[in-house]
């Protein structure tokens, strides 16, 4: 598990928003569902703008911004008692089950986001790292960034 996940405390904070540490994480976890089809979703559900949505946002250099809202996650039927040290566990083995799906289907493999269209595994890699960012960045764990270096 990362450092910085580790650092996490179920007290902590947000310097935005409403979730909390333990549903932050369990937040996180939702994406490696949604990109391996554990969260199957209607692909009527895929925005009709989601290949600029995916140009200007997701492919670009710029951060997640602190109001994102992604409708589709919020209608998730969630548990309300999750235990933060499960939330840790939950959302590693969601990594990993990540990269074993792209393993076995290849990089060039798509999968639906319901804002950003398909994404091969490279695209839904970055999509991770913006969203752990923006989260991390919610709880204080790293600074808030408007632009990411890009090279």
């Amino acid at each position: 598990m990362p450092l910085l996940i580790q650092k996490l405390q179920p007290e902590t904070h947000p310097l935005w928003g409403t979730m909390n540490a333990t549903k932050m994480l369990d937040h996180l976890n939702d994406p490696f569902k949604l990109c391996t089809g554990v969260y199957p979703f209607a692909e009527g559900s895929i925005l009709e703008k989601a290949e600029k949505f995916k140009v200007i946002t997701l492919l670009s250099d710029r951060a997640l911004p602190k109001g994102f809202d992604n409708p589709l996650i919020r209608l998730l039927s969630k548990s309300t008692d999750l235990e933060h040290e499960q939330a840790k566990t939950d959302l590693q083995a969601g990594y990993q089950l990540f990269k074993a799906y792209f393993i076995s289907k290849g990089a060039a493999h798509t999968m639906p986001h319901n804002i950003f269209g398909y994404l091969n595994y490279h695209e839904w890699l970055w999509f991770h790292y913006k969203h752990f960012s923006h989260h991390f960045a919610q709880f204080g764990l790293i600074p808030y960034i408007e632009r990411f270096e890009l090279e």
